[in-house]
């Protein structure tokens, strides 16, 4: 269904909030945008590592009309991967889910679920492992993650600050079964015209 969907749709009547795929250059700059004031404003990553890749699934969140947030998805060869070949893997189609970057202010709205959901719904059409990195302090972050079935697999460093690589492998969870129906509601919701 999201394969499909360019302007995913304005929800504002439930939860002021709407979700777009990037299609555009603006969007991209968008995406840059955000990127940058949480990932070197708030994480401290050196501004030369922030890029965004039109090749990747790349989401837009917006509250009240005003972009607050983004998601990306890069699915491929586990060896081509940044997460995939930090774990070693090698020959295994994966999908990354990575770059969930909230402005401050949006926080406290459905924004980051939102995304992820979205992101999680297109990614488990592709691959059955899925792949998240996460800062350890972002505990918000994680517990998103988790809500989802995402383990811890890996701790490491990432820019001298502890990180962790989350994995979730759809063919031994039951997160799909118990799940499901939660989430169809929420995913109907958020794909409300």
């Amino acid at each position: 269904m999201t394969d499909q969907i360019k302007n995913i749709g304005d929800v504002s009547h439930l939860t002021k909030t709407h979700y777009k795929v990037a299609s555009s250059a603006e969007d991209l700059e968008t995406i840059l945008k955000i990127r940058t004031a949480v990932f070197v404003g708030e994480d401290g990553y050196p501004p030369d590592r922030i890029k965004v890749n039109a090749d990747d699934y790349n989401l837009l969140g917006f509250y009240e009309g005003v972009p607050k947030g983004t998601i990306a998805v890069t699915l491929g060869q586990s060896e081509t991967l940044p997460l995939g070949s930090t774990l070693g893997w090698k020959g295994i189609t994966v999908a990354e889910i990575h770059k969930l970057a909230i402005i401050k202010d949006a926080r406290k709205t459905p924004i980051a679920l939102g995304l992820m959901v979205l992101a999680y719904e297109y990614t488990k059409k592709h691959a059955k492992d899925i792949l998240s990195f996460c800062l350890k302090n972002k505990e918000s972050h994680i517990h998103t993650l988790e809500k989802f079935g995402f383990k811890i697999i890996k701790e490491f460093n990432f820019l001298d600050q502890p990180a962790y690589i989350l994995h979730l492998n759809l063919e031994d969870t039951t997160f799909e079964k118990e799940k499901s129906y939660r989430r169809l509601k929420l995913l109907k919701k958020l794909l409300v015209k």
